[in-house]
């Protein structure tokens, strides 16, 4: 009788621990079912740029993983005044990714964040701040520093795919090294020449050339951020023309179309260079601060603009001056600030 218990009891504690564990497996089934089955995240990754050429880049790079909206297309819009609409603003607050260009050029974007928006900001990745040169996106280490930073943040947006962003990325670089062997073609051949400007917004392009920036001083602190050259000013800058001594003359079309009386005048003071440059035989090339609706990349218009500065820019053998630093930053003068 006893033996018979003690192989019931034994019988009964073996059922159990069977139970238990068909118990545990069934959980542990279901977690991992729960774990292997989850959605993954569908549908492009929405991003909005404030800025239409940092948009393009970010388009290169994403391909058929983003959806990007730009704010800023138009040429004749100043992002620095610009004043975002009640749509603009839903599209920022509602997008998974933001890119700026940062440097208080467009601050109005990074306001409108959401709280779970990834944001990428092209100053940041270069150290530049307010009242340095905010025109980035001319800059060849900055176009690359921003290019690899869309890639990583893609990638930790959407792992899955992050290969797919890397390739996308080396496909990208080799473009922008075509865009570099275009600017090393023209150092060899147009050495030791000279520019001045009406604006500050190609002086990384020009610098990444090898030309030196030979605006007047004067003039360039009168129109930093905005402000208003005087007469003096402009005395200054028309002798620099008539004795020719530069070699290209910089516009920038399109940045002043408020019809502000200041604007007006500002108007009138470029006309009057221009004037004065194709009087004296010294090429004007307009340069805009946005893209413009022919470029359909970023890489594609800065490859444009090396062509045709290229076009209008006599050939020197004199040896080329040396480049600015790299690791300085140019405040909006075009001037570097440490």
């Amino acid at each position: 009788m006893k033996r018979t218990l003690r192989y019931l009891a034994r019988a009964t504690a073996a059922l159990l621990v069977t139970i238990l564990a068909i118990g545990v497996s069934a959980c542990s089934m279901r977690d991992s079912t729960s774990k292997t089955s989850a959605p993954a995240p569908s549908g492009p990754i929405i991003v909005v740029s404030s800025l239409g050429q940092w948009g393009s880049l970010v388009q290169q790079i994403g391909g058929d993983q983003v959806k990007v909206t730009s704010i800023l297309t138009d040429v004749s819009t100043d992002a620095r005044t610009f004043e975002p609409s009640g749509s603009n603003a839903e599209s920022i607050s509602n997008a998974g990714m933001l890119v700026v260009n940062g440097a208080g050029y467009d601050s109005w974007a990074s306001k409108l964040i959401g709280k779970s928006t990834v944001l990428i900001s092209a100053a940041d990745t270069v150290g530049a701040s307010e009242g340095d040169n905010p025109y980035l996106w001319f800059s060849k280490e900055a176009r690359k520093s921003v290019a690899t930073e869309i890639a990583e943040s893609l990638s930790k947006v959407r792992p899955s795919e992050k290969s797919y962003f890397h390739r996308q990325l080396a496909t990208w670089q080799k473009s922008e090294t075509s865009v570099e062997s275009s600017i090393t073609a023209f150092a060899k051949t147009h050495r030791n020449l000279s520019y001045a400007a009406t604006d500050a917004t190609a002086y990384y392009l020009m610098a990444d050339l090898g030309f030196k920036d030979a605006t007047p001083e004067s003039y360039q602190r009168s129109t930093q951020s905005g402000g208003e050259a005087t007469t003096s000013d402009i005395k200054e800058f028309t002798a620099l023309l008539e004795k020719q001594r530069i070699d290209l003359l910089i516009t920038t079309p399109g940045a002043s179309q408020s019809g502000s009386a200041e604007n007006t005048e500002d108007n009138n003071a470029e006309s009057t260079l221009v004037s004065q440059a194709q009087h004296a035989g010294i090429p004007v090339i307009g340069i805009t601060a946005q893209m413009p609706d022919a470029s359909s990349t970023l890489t594609q218009w800065v490859e444009d603009l090396i062509g045709n500065i290229s076009d209008n820019t006599a050939k020197s053998d004199v040896a080329a001056p040396p480049s600015p630093a790299a690791s300085t930053v140019p405040n909006e003068s075009g001037s570097q600030s440490q």
